[in-house]
């Protein structure tokens, strides 16, 4: 899991919160916002857990 902040040209900020399974080197979730509260990323989680159970 890893969130990070990326700046754009025009100044404006994106947050990108990327779930990448290590062994498999697969992406189970990429989320692109220019706010990323907690909820989001909550949520998000939990569609990966039911997509995965």
């Amino acid at each position: 899991m890893a969130a990070r902040m990326k700046e754009r040209e025009d100044g404006r900020s994106l947050w990108l919160f990327n779930v990448i399974h290590d062994f498999k080197r697969k992406a189970l979730g990429i989320e692109v916002e220019v706010s990323l509260p907690s909820e989001r990323v909550i949520r998000a989680l939990k569609q990966i857990i039911a997509w995965l159970c």
